[in-house]
């Protein structure tokens, strides 16, 4: 899921810079163009009307750019808080694991002391 959002969102964001910069170019001939007095009034209205389209289409996909970068940072704050708690219950197992081994060897050591004990106390007793 993370990796699918990590796509989505470079996707987004890729189409928005091309849409910005493309609007950005566009302005710049159109500035050109408006600065012309050989281009009739017509076409310098459609050049005009065509960059505020562009300017729209950025626009959006700015927008559209802002609500993937939300909902990214929802899913990733999701998957920090999930794992968090995942990894508390893996250190609690782990602690769990670790007093038990400790025990038992702890345990272990004293039967074996106890063992050798009277094993030494047979030997003597026999001898």
């Amino acid at each position: 899921m993370v990796t699918e959002t990590r796509k989505s969102l470079e996707k987004t964001k890729t189409k928005y810079f091309e849409t910005s910069k493309s609007a950005k170019e566009f302005e710049k001939t159109v500035i050109k163009v408006l600065e012309d007095n050989e281009i009739s009034m017509d076409e310098k209205l459609k050049t005009n009307e065509s960059l505020l389209k562009l300017r729209n289409i950025a626009e959006n996909n700015c927008q559209l750019y802002k609500l993937e970068l939300n909902k990214s940072n929802k899913i990733f704050d999701d998957c920090d808080k999930k794992y968090y708690s995942i990894l508390e219950k893996l250190r609690g197992h782990e602690e769990s694991r670790t007093f038990y081994i400790k025990f038992t060897f702890e345990k272990y050591a004293l039967l074996n002391e106890e063992f050798i004990t009277l094993q030494n106390e047979y030997h003597n007793v026999s001898n």
